[in-house]
């Protein structure tokens, strides 16, 4: 039996819910939030249905700060990560686990919602792949 896997996720969607930013005990942050993507089905009518799927994402230290600043609720983003699950036991004493997406890689796909915006309005996609400082290079037009 091989001793190698992969596990990797691949997410373009939406932002559902705002971005939480928290710390760890020993003060690293954390971003977590959801993302919402869609996918279109057709039915046994031939109707055409949109079906959505949530997410569970999570970013750390400087990609967390970064997330919490740029992310609203219906930003586009591209995303790719590892699937992670995490358990824990509640406070009614049963043991609960979740599974979501740490998060490696991050791209802004736009900063509005409106899709009439002026394209002066739209940030050009940032990645935050190998980022280690909380700075960002926006490039001079």
């Amino acid at each position: 039996m091989p001793k190698y896997g992969i596990n990797k996720a691949i997410l373009l969607g939406n932002v559902g819910t705002k971005p939480e930013l928290r710390y760890t005990k020993n003060g690293h942050p954390v971003c977590s939030f959801r993302l919402a993507t869609n996918e279109y089905r057709i039915g046994a009518d031939n109707s055409r249905k949109e079906v959505t799927e949530w997410h569970n994402i999570t970013l750390w230290r400087n990609k967390a700060l970064l997330a919490n600043d740029l992310l609203k609720i219906g930003s586009g983003v591209y995303l790719e990560g590892r699937m992670q699950t995490r358990s824990w036991e509640g406070r009614d004493g049963l043991k609960r686990s979740t599974t979501g997406i740490d998060v490696d890689t991050l791209r802004l796909l736009d900063t509005t919602t409106d899709q009439s915006a002026a394209p002066s309005q739209q940030v050009a996609p940032v990645s935050f792949q190998h980022l280690e400082s909380a700075e960002l290079l926006f490039p001079t037009q």
